[in-house]
């Protein structure tokens, strides 16, 4: 089954990439780091101006933008910084997998442990 750019004539790719652009270039708002820029506004506005950008502005200070900036920080590493911060973050996810599954653990002995030590409840059809 053809895809309906390809019918006419163009390449699924090529179609997507030029609606891309078209979308891209209609969403450099003027408002954007306004009182009514909206999210979309400023997260265009952050990656048009991301290379220029030494640290986060203050009108960008939703969750997503310390996300972005800190993401873009890490590109910056060198190859030893990059190694020392994956090795790091292994050690973290670890960690946090460790405490998850400890937690895990000691809710289900908790959850045995009540059970053995409970009586059995009389239901309302029993009495």
């Amino acid at each position: 089954m053809a895809l309906p750019s390809e019918v006419a004539g163009e390449s699924f790719l090529a179609a997507n990439v030029t609606s891309l652009v078209l979308l891209f270039r209609g969403l450099q708002s003027k408002k954007a780091m306004t009182e009514k820029a909206t999210l979309l506004d400023n997260f265009c506005y952050a990656m048009r101006q991301m290379q220029f950008l030494d640290r986060r502005p203050p009108e960008l200070k939703a969750e997503i933008f310390e996300l972005l900036f800190e993401s873009a920080n890490i590109s910056k590493f060198t190859p030893e910084e990059k190694l020392k911060y994956d090795k790091d973050m292994t050690t973290e996810r670890d960690r946090r997998n460790q405490l998850a599954t400890s937690f895990s653990d000691g809710k289900d002995e908790g959850l045995a442990e009540g059970m053995e030590s409970k009586p059995p409840v009389k239901t309302v059809l029993e009495f």
